[in-house]
């Protein structure tokens, strides 16, 4: 299947900034419908249309992917070097 126009834009800017999400787009690309491809890119025309453009819509999309790799990654309790201070005289 071809990738439309908006899609292949869309994908190698993101690819420029970050070369190693090309498994997981390139994963998510082979296992769209044609239908969901052409939404896909129905959606981006329409974002453009709107005066987003590729690179403000591939940032975003990268944003997303940076909030869901932290939230994603396990969280370690703080480490306290001292034992908290009493404050009662």
């Amino acid at each position: 299947m071809a990738i439309p126009h908006h899609v292949n834009r869309l994908v190698t800017t993101i690819l420029q900034v970050n070369p190693p999400y090309y498994y997981g787009i390139n994963k998510a690309l082979v296992s769209l419908e044609l239908k969901e491809m052409q939404h896909l890119e129905d959606y981006l025309v329409f974002c453009i249309g709107q005066g987003l453009s590729i690179d403000y819509l591939a940032d975003s999309y990268l944003t997303v992917m940076a909030d869901v790799l932290r939230e994603s990654m396990p969280r370690k309790k703080p480490i306290f070097l001292l034992p908290p201070v009493s404050m009662s005289l």
